[in-house]
C-alpha cells in the first residue's frame, strides 16, 4: 500500500460520509444506511490511522510494508 492509495480510500470514505449527512440533514435516515455510515465512520477513522504510520515510517526510514490496519476499539479510542 502506498500514499496515494491510501488517500484515495479517505476520499472514497469521505464523500461516502458526506453522502449519507446530507441525506440525513433532509430526511430520516434507513437503518441499513445507518449502519452504513457508522462503518463508513471507523473504515475512515482506520484510513487516516493507516496514512499517519505510512508517513511516519517514511519520515524514520521505516519499512512502510510492515504497518497495518489497526482495530476498529483502537482508532475509535483515539483523543482528537
Amino acid at each position: 500500500m502506498n500514499q496515494s492509495t491510501l488517500l484515495d480510500d479517505i476520499n472514497r470514505f469521505a464523500e461516502r460520509e458526506r453522502e449519507l449527512r446530507h441525506a440525513e440533514s433532509t430526511r430520516a435516515l434507513t437503518d441499513a444506511e445507518k449502519d452504513e455510515l457508522d462503518a463508513v465512520q471507523i473504515h475512515l477513522d482506520q484510513a487516516w490511522d493507516l496514512l499517519r504510520q505510512w508517513r511516519a515510517h517514511r519520515e524514520f526510514g521505516l519499512d512502510t510494508n510492515n504497518i497495518a490496519e489497526r482495530p476498529e476499539g483502537m482508532v475509535e479510542g483515539y483523543q482528537q
